[in-house]
């Protein structure tokens, strides 16, 4: 259930995900509802979309995050009509949450009194959600502050995580490290100093995989399969010290080939001209997007939903 909720989440965000990573607004918040709430099906998915509405509206939405916005809610009043059919009339507090993820942490509290009528109490919850609003003052006012304290609350753990990057680096594991610091976002002041030992795992990382794709290369080199060892060459990242390596080798293949084989492979060939004309204008950027990095963030996170599920999910009672 909670896979297919994140996918629903990842669908919903993709339109909004490069607004989410501009500098000025690189704070990531992902709606979350979790499971065993008790809140109907029905209304459980409209109050999501209304969550989603207020983290993209008001530009922190994103799947990248470590910080979680859940909800619950309890009926302030509810009267019946005399009417025919009767008719419910409820008055709801939704209170809004900001959770650090991994901590357990509310960062940020913050709710609506909002009115819903329907013929059952359900549909009455329901039309109270409607009522929600995304981007007034007033919800504006509260991102705001939640991101404020967002940044705060890396600004304080920074050093801890600095040395928790350090340590995975030191055994080896950049991946882990690199997903650690990549969470960490530009506005915070001790960016550059985060900025730099990223770029020192990421050229770790890459030249581990360089030295291996540089030497299945040359082994099918020298088995002439040369197009499998251009896809070897093509894996090798251009902020690698092995880079320049690679061209040369990419040249040695060029020299070997005969026109008829030049011909085949000139896709690929293509695709490293292109690589090694590219110009890495934001490092930082262009960790963040490795695929590798991506991947290991999205399994951490993943992980620390799972294990936070039960706490939010008593959280949203």
């Amino acid at each position: 259930m909670i896979r297919k909720i994140i996918a629903a989440i990842f669908l919903l965000t993709i339109p909004f995900a490069a607004m989410a990573q501009m500098p000025e607004n690189d704070i990531a918040i992902t709606p979350y509802i979790p499971e065993g709430t008790l809140l109907p099906p029905d209304a459980s998915s409209r109050l999501q979309n209304k969550m989603m509405q207020m983290v993209t509206q008001n530009h922190t939405g994103s799947i990248s995050g470590d910080f979680i916005l859940t909800a619950n809610y309890a009926v302030i009043d509810k009267q019946i009509t005399a009417s025919v059919p009767a008719q419910y009339i409820i008055d709801v507090e939704f209170s809004f949450y900001v959770v650090a993820l991994e901590e357990r942490i509310i960062v940020k509290e913050f709710s609506q009194e909002v009115r819903g009528m329907g013929r059952t109490e359900q549909k009455a919850v329901i039309n109270a959600i409607n009522h929600l609003t995304s981007r007034s003052p007033q919800v504006r006012r509260q991102m705001t502050s939640a991101r404020e304290k967002i940044v705060d609350y890396y600004a304080q753990r920074i050093p801890k995580l600095i040395a928790k990057a350090q340590s995975l680096s030191d055994r080896g594991e950049y991946e882990d490290a690199l997903a650690v610091l990549t969470s960490i976002p530009e506005c915070t002041d001790e960016y550059p100093m985060v900025a730099e030992k990223m770029t020192s795992f990421y050229v770790a990382m890459v030249d581990k995989y360089a030295v291996t794709a540089l030497r299945e290369a040359r082994s099918k080199i020298a088995m002439r399969k040369y197009s499998e060892a251009l896809d070897c060459l093509i894996a090798v990242d251009p902020m690698s010290t092995h880079f320049g390596e690679s061209l040369t080798v990419v040249e040695e293949v060029k020299q070997t080939i005969d026109r008829h084989e030049e011909e085949k492979l000139r896709l690929k060939l293509a695709a490293l001209e292109k690589q090694r004309k590219e110009e890495i204008s934001d490092p930082g950027e262009h960790i963040r997007k490795n695929e590798k990095i991506v991947s290991r963030r999205e399994t951490l996170r993943k992980e620390h939903t799972e294990s936070a599920d039960s706490w939010l999910s008593r959280l949203s009672r």
